[in-house]
């Protein structure tokens, strides 16, 4: 009886070694295939834009060109539209100083014309007491 467990934890052990052996050998197996699948790529990504971009690369870098010389002016454009709304607001704030003035001048001149009535109203009622009193006085004599 011994004897027969002796042996299957040795079967046992094989066994996990011949387990062990075959997950290795597996991932080996994997990793060469993954190898040979990229190599396989490489080179059929190779053969493809020989076959196929190759002879459209000038027009390619030409696009590409043309496409980066667009980008360019439309930044060249967004800088001039940037420098353009600046300009605007530094003009609109000089109208908005220009409107304040112009509502301040007309308060002060408001207040003007309103102290010209008063000036008015006072020397009208100095005559009026000047006259009063030259009356009285070629009346007493």
């Amino acid at each position: 009886m011994l004897d027969e467990i002796a042996r299957a934890r040795r079967s046992s052990a094989s066994l996990e070694d011949a387990c062990a052996r075959h997950g290795s050998a597996s991932r080996r197996w994997a990793e060469t295939a993954d190898e040979a699948r990229a190599q396989w790529d490489d080179a059929a990504g190779r053969a493809l834009q020989q076959r196929w971009l190759e002879p459209y690369r000038p027009l390619i870098d030409g696009l590409y060109r043309r496409a980066q010389t667009a980008v360019e002016g439309q930044r060249t454009a967004l800088d001039s539209a940037g420098r353009a709304v600046d300009a605007a607001t530094r003009a609109a704030d000089a109208v908005t100083r220009a409107t304040s003035a112009l509502r301040q001048a007309h308060v002060h001149g408001a207040a003007a014309q309103a102290e010209i009535s008063i000036t008015v109203s006072e020397a009208a009622s100095t005559r009026q007491l000047s006259a009063y009193v030259a009356e009285r006085i070629s009346s007493l004599g």
